[in-house]
């Protein structure tokens, strides 16, 4: 909360919770930090998925909920960031390098400095 405190406002939403694809990043990194937990992580077989939790709790709950948080300000960004950090973080980690080879969309996004768009 110090690091967000230091980069915005905490008192504008969304607060003390991710608002982007850079904090998204700092919480990968903090999770991963510890030598012992980035041990465990690279010799114990692990399955990860996205789910509401990697954005806000109990997402998408109701068509009045969507449009709520669609006219909020900060929506777009942070759910688009929660995206493309669990794509970089997890998603691309569990392809073998064959996959890796053949998939369209990472070959666009090395292609370019900048992958948000796609």
């Amino acid at each position: 909360r110090r690091w967000l405190a230091a980069r915005r406002d905490l008192r504008e939403a969304p607060g003390a919770e991710v608002a982007d694809y850079e904090e998204y990043t700092r919480l990968y990194y903090e999770s991963w930090l510890d030598p012992e937990v980035r041990w465990l992580l690279s010799t114990v077989p692990s399955c990860m998925i996205f789910d509401d939790h990697d954005v806000i709790d109990d997402w998408n709950t109701s068509a009045s909920w969507q449009k709520d948080m669609r006219a909020t300000a900060w929506w777009q960004e942070r759910i688009l960031s929660g995206l493309m950090s669990y794509w970089v973080h997890q998603h691309l980690g569990n392809l073998s390098p064959a996959a890796l080879a053949t998939d369209p969309l990472y070959a666009a996004i090395r292609e370019t400095p900048d992958g948000t768009d796609r």
